[in-house]
Protein backbone atom coordinates (compact mmCIF):
# COMPACT_ATOMS: atom_id res chain seq x y z
CA UNK A 1 0.00 0.00 0.00
CA UNK A 2 1.28 3.49 -0.92
CA UNK A 3 1.51 5.99 1.90
CA UNK A 4 -0.19 9.32 1.34
CA UNK A 5 3.12 11.14 1.97
CA UNK A 6 4.66 9.36 -1.02
CA UNK A 7 2.06 10.66 -3.48
CA UNK A 8 2.04 14.17 -4.93
CA UNK A 9 -1.35 14.74 -3.29
CA UNK A 10 0.09 13.85 0.09
CA UNK A 11 2.87 16.37 -0.42
CA UNK A 12 0.74 19.26 -1.67
CA UNK A 13 -2.46 18.83 0.32
CA UNK A 14 -1.10 20.30 3.60
CA UNK A 15 0.19 23.38 1.76
CA UNK A 16 -3.09 23.77 -0.12
CA UNK A 17 -5.04 23.62 3.14
CA UNK A 18 -2.71 26.23 4.64
CA UNK A 19 -3.14 28.78 1.84
CA UNK A 20 -6.84 28.12 1.16
CA UNK A 21 -8.17 30.83 3.54
CA UNK A 22 -5.84 33.39 1.92
CA UNK A 23 -6.96 32.38 -1.58
CA UNK A 24 -10.63 32.65 -0.59
CA UNK A 25 -10.04 36.08 0.96
CA UNK A 26 -8.26 37.38 -2.17
CA UNK A 27 -11.00 36.03 -4.45
CA UNK A 28 -13.71 37.66 -2.35
CA UNK A 29 -11.89 41.00 -2.29
CA UNK A 30 -11.43 40.97 -6.07
CA UNK A 31 -15.05 40.04 -6.73
CA UNK A 32 -16.46 42.67 -4.35
CA UNK A 33 -15.39 45.35 -6.84
CA UNK A 34 -15.42 43.94 -10.39
CA UNK A 35 -13.35 45.77 -12.97
CA UNK A 36 -13.48 45.85 -16.75
CA UNK A 37 -10.86 44.02 -18.78
CA UNK A 38 -7.66 46.08 -19.17
CA UNK A 39 -8.90 48.46 -16.46
CA UNK A 40 -8.01 46.35 -13.43
CA UNK A 41 -6.45 49.13 -11.38
CA UNK A 42 -7.57 47.93 -7.93
CA UNK A 43 -6.66 44.33 -8.78
CA UNK A 44 -3.23 45.50 -9.93
CA UNK A 45 -2.70 47.36 -6.64
CA UNK A 46 -3.80 44.30 -4.67
CA UNK A 47 -1.41 42.08 -6.62
CA UNK A 48 1.46 44.48 -6.03
CA UNK A 49 0.70 44.72 -2.32
CA UNK A 50 0.44 40.95 -1.92
CA UNK A 51 3.20 40.13 -4.44
CA UNK A 52 0.95 37.81 -6.46
CA UNK A 53 2.77 38.20 -9.72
Amino acid sequence: MIQSNASPVGQWLPLAKEVMPWIVEMRQRIHQHPELMYEEFDTRRLRAAKRLM
